[in-house]
């Protein structure tokens, strides 16, 4: 990615003009382009790509949800420019189009002539345009081909930059109650873990299951979804321990402490109806495997996405399991799913 520093507003990045608040919730998306663009194979690629699925969730749900504005449009009210985050796309070779007089503008002349080179980058960054915390991520080509090569090759970096804008505002709401701090401290003396609980969790259960085996169960209900954060900490043999099967084991395991109003009904991954998605990476520098998909309770029509973790402690022996899990029935879940993320992603050893 390529960041412009001073291409917004007046040229100063500086600039202590007053903005209003930027608006909008986390994960939308406004995409500023001309009609024809959006309407057409550049479009329909943009959509491929923000629009697809995110992982994993009983039903879709979009990664983005996208609104789209000519630049007339935009200009046309104002409240359009007041929304969080932008995606503008333009040919450049057109230049008839409004959109490529935005990217002009933006830029200034001697920079939008650097652009028109072969070798140039095909994406850039704004940021507070037309109001304060605000993110503007310009793609562009010198044809649509080149237009839709530039969504293709830069999307993943640009929905890293967008999820690093959200980041905040999705923390802010997560820690909007501040932090447990009775509870922080119970995860330190029993665990030997530093996370950061918020506020508005209680604990469901807390209990040794055998020998070098501790679990606590934290939850916070809301009248519209139920977050849960679970954590494990057991002996630590061998690598074995850190896999898949281990974590769905773990998490089996824990559904018998889940009750309904069927007292036959356990909470279970679901293996057959939905994939197990895996994936090795750091949390604050500790070595972590992470497991998605979907859980059940066998005897009720209830269920919800997980995300799972297994991190073990370099130089000691024991490891750490984090389960985490929403309930939430007729409503997206997504944005559950990345608050509890928000506060995994605060885990560290003592």
């Amino acid at each position: 990615m390529v960041f412009i520093l001073g291409s917004c507003g007046n040229g100063n990045p500086l600039n202590t003009d007053y903005k209003p608040k930027a608006i909008s919730k986390s994960n939308d998306l406004v995409v500023v382009a001309d009609k024809q663009i959006w309407e057409g194979e550049v479009g329909d690629t943009f959509r491929y790509y923000f629009e697809s699925a995110y992982p994993i969730t009983p039903s879709p749900e979009p990664i983005f949800k996208l609104r789209f504005f000519t630049p007339q449009e935009l200009d046309a009210e104002p409240l359009r420019k007041q929304l969080r985050t932008y995606c503008v796309l333009a040919n450049l070779a057109d230049t008839t189009s409004w959109t490529t007089r935005l990217i002009r503008k933006d830029y200034g002349d001697a920079k939008f002539g650097e652009l028109l080179r072969d070798d140039a980058p095909q994406t850039g960054v704004g940021m507070n345009k037309w109001a304060m915390d605000q993110l503007i991520i310009y793609v562009y080509g010198k044809s649509e081909k080149e237009l839709i090569e530039a969504v293709r090759e830069h999307f993943h970096p640009i929905a890293s930059k967008i999820h690093e804008h959200d980041a905040a505002q999705i923390k802010a709401n997560t820690y909007i109650s501040g932090r447990h701090l009775g509870l922080t401290e119970k995860l330190s003396n029993e665990f030997g873990i530093k996370m950061d609980v918020p506020g508005d969790y209680k604990e469901a259960l807390s209990k040794k299951v055998k020998e070098g085996h501790q679990l606590i169960w934290l939850r916070k209900d809301t009248p519209k979804a139920t977050l849960n954060l679970v954590f494990q900490k057991m002996k630590y043999k061998d690598i074995d321990q850190i896999s898949v099967g281990n974590a769905i084991a773990l998490t089996n395991d824990f559904g018998e402490n889940v009750q309904t109003d069927n007292p036959e009904s356990k909470l279970r991954v679901n293996q057959t109806d939905l994939p197990i998605l895996e994936n090795v990476k750091e949390i604050n520098g500790n070595y972590t495997l992470e497991i998605r998909g979907i859980w059940e309770m066998t005897e009720d029509f209830m269920g919800g996405p997980f995300v799972s973790y297994l991190i073990p402690q370099e130089g000691e022996d024991h490891y750490i399991f984090i389960h985490c899990f929403v309930y939430a029935p007729g409503i997206e879940k997504k944005q559950f799913l990345q608050e509890l993320e928000v506060v995994v992603n605060s885990f560290d050893f003592l």
